[in-house]
């Protein structure tokens, strides 16, 4: 087991235990409407890990998030990354990303919630 996957493993098994409350995140395939509720906070692990011939790439990522109001959220991601190509290899912090999520429509009704939001984010180009 290589250093990147031991510090994956163990970051994903340190945030489990932290939590004793249910979890929840975006939709799978896109990014959803919903925010947080006032004051509350959101933390998200995300791994990555890419292979082509002699390159491979490991990233680790922590996402941050506060509900400022029950319709606006923002947040920070920290993503690390390892990266080895042939015989260099580097790691490090690289493009962090702060975002805000502000839903501006909400309409419920039985079984039902249809909302609208909006996405702004900022992304620092930094390379390991």
């Amino acid at each position: 087991m290589n250093r990147t996957n031991l510090i994956s493993i163990t970051a994903s098994l340190l945030l489990a235990t932290i939590s004793q409350s249910a979890m929840a995140h975006d939709p799978i395939f896109g990014i959803g409407p919903h925010v947080l509720f006032k004051g509350g906070t959101e933390v998200a692990l995300e791994t990555h890990q890419e292979k082509a011939s002699e390159e491979k790439e490991s990233e680790v990522g922590l996402e941050l998030v506060y509900g400022v109001t029950g319709d606006w959220a923002a947040g920070v991601e920290l993503p690390y990354a390892y990266k080895k190509e042939g015989s260099e290899s580097s790691n490090g912090l690289t493009d962090i990303q702060l975002f805000t999520k502000y839903r501006f429509w909400r309409q419920d009704s039985l079984g039902l919630q249809e909302s609208v939001a909006v996405m702004f984010a900022v992304v620092h180009d930094y390379r390991c």
